[in-house]
């Protein structure tokens, strides 16, 4: 579920400078679009995160994970660009996703 900034405020009983506190010491992971919210993700979904890390970890031993988080392609994320750095020396084979 996403909300806004306030919207997770308010639901948490918790300043704005609260949440930006927490953000920056990665108790929540928030997610931005330009000009228009931020989303907080709580610690209880990063759990789920850890789970498909690992469910792939099971599943594809063999391949480096390279994580991000967030919605679309953003060519500033590290692990994007982490990819594309490692295919432009011929060291990326395959690419799996786990969306």
């Amino acid at each position: 579920m996403f909300v806004t900034a306030t919207q997770a405020s308010s639901i948490l009983g918790v300043s704005s400078c609260t949440l930006r506190r927490w953000h920056r010491n990665s108790k929540i992971t928030a997610f931005g679009s330009p000009g228009v919210m931020m989303s907080p993700i709580f610690a209880k979904q990063k759990e789920g995160l850890k789970w498909q890390q690992q469910f792939l970890l099971t599943k594809c031993p063999q391949y480096e994970l390279i994580s991000d988080i967030g919605s679309g392609i953003n060519f500033k994320r590290r692990g994007l660009q982490t990819i594309q750095e490692q295919a432009s020396r011929g060291m990326v084979a395959e690419v799996v996703d786990n969306q």
